[in-house]
């Protein structure tokens, strides 16, 4: 996995309340390095392995959803149609440790904001959840091996 150097240029105001997202990830380690990674530009993260757990612990003032696409009780594509028949208007960010070109269209296809691979997704998804929350543009980021 790529780690972003501590090293970054924010812009974004500290007395405003961290905003929340919403991580499902059935892999702790996953989601503790979410928690560090969006923690670097004041975002909190919410952690579940399951989708109905998610479901049930849903905050509407949430910014985003980011979510394995194979989830222990459902797949990210069911959850983001749950997340919608529920009338949240949520952005949906998908991490694929195995995804293909057909999953991501279909990915996208039902809405989601992004299908990202997890070989190279802590970037990408500090650029989306920083333009969601308005928690700053990131600057120059070293990406170490």
């Amino acid at each position: 996995m790529l780690m972003m150097s501590r090293q970054r240029y924010m812009h974004f105001d500290t007395d405003q309340p961290s905003p929340v997202v919403l991580v499902a990830d059935p892999d702790d380690e996953v989601r503790a390095g979410l928690r560090e990674s969006l923690a670097s530009i004041g975002v909190q993260v919410r952690g579940y392995r399951r989708g109905a757990d998610l479901l049930r612990g849903i905050e509407s003032q949430a910014a985003c959803v980011i979510t394995e696409l194979k989830l222990e009780d459902m797949t990210g594509i069911e959850l983001l149609s749950q997340l919608q028949a529920r009338g949240l208007d949520l952005p949906v960010i998908l991490l694929a440790s195995d995804g293909d070109v057909e999953t991501a269209v279909e990915a996208m296809q039902a809405g989601a904001l992004d299908f990202i691979e997890k070989c190279n997704y802590e970037r990408l998804l500090l650029w989306h959840v920083g333009r969601l929350t308005d928690r700053g543009a990131l600057g120059p980021v070293a990406l170490q091996a």
